[in-house]
């Protein structure tokens, strides 16, 4: 384990932006998400029925950060920076860059897990654990959806054409997985929103899965 926080467990998330003294860092990225085009996807809520925007002053963002493969050294710009920082905190020893951009150095700060009290500890590490179980979940049931994916496929191809049928039970089976640890991670707690941008499914897919919960 690295010296910070992982950013991606609600307990890192907010001791990370929910302090007063964080706003230094969250106007710092809000500015530079408007630079963020090809990761970022924005999701409003809308009446199915007539495609109408329920309203637009609600909307997620939803940031790829597997997309981003930059390393240290080949990161040019603030915002950059600010991404790989971001996406790699948990397991690095050092804040890069701090020396030089003082927002960095206030993140560092903010994000040691050093600095945690006894009941954030608790939370927090019961909250990496929940991450990890779920990313392994939704692992396990991507592989299996590739596994009957691939063999659906094989079958429909064999009278449909064998790229055609492998192309569409491939692109089934994922889905169903996908769907599978959803409902899992639902079951666990996690909200809607994280579902959906560890699923890779949307928030309205999800709001349906959950509805089917109760």
């Amino acid at each position: 384990m690295g010296r910070f926080v992982n950013p991606f467990t609600d307990t890192g998330f907010k001791i990370i932006f929910g302090q007063e003294l964080s706003k230094p860092l969250l106007m710092f990225m809000n500015f530079k998400l408007e630079c963020l085009k090809s990761f970022r996807t924005d999701v409003q809520l809308k009446n199915t029925r007539t495609n109408e925007t329920i309203s637009d002053k609600i909307k997620y963002i939803y940031l790829q950060l597997p997309y981003f493969t930059k390393e240290e050294d080949e990161c040019e710009t603030y915002f950059e920076r600010w991404i790989y920082i971001f996406k790699n905190m948990e397991i690095l020893e050092r804040i890069p860059w701090a020396a030089k951009y003082s927002v960095f150095a206030r993140l560092g700060e903010i994000a040691k897990i050093a600095n945690m009290n006894e009941k954030q500890r608790r939370k927090y590490d019961h909250d990496l654990k929940v991450l990890r179980d779920n990313y392994n979940i939704l692992d396990f049931a991507q592989k299996k959806a590739h596994e009957r994916g691939l063999a659906e496929g094989r079958a429909e191809g064999r009278t449909q054409g064998l790229a055609e049928g492998r192309t569409q039970g491939l692109a089934e089976g994922l889905a169903e997985g996908r769907k599978e640890a959803a409902v899992e991670m639902l079951k666990e707690g996690m909200s809607v929103e994280l579902v959906a941008r560890l699923s890779k499914l949307s928030v309205e897919d999800v709001a349906n899965l959950q509805s089917l919960l109760k």
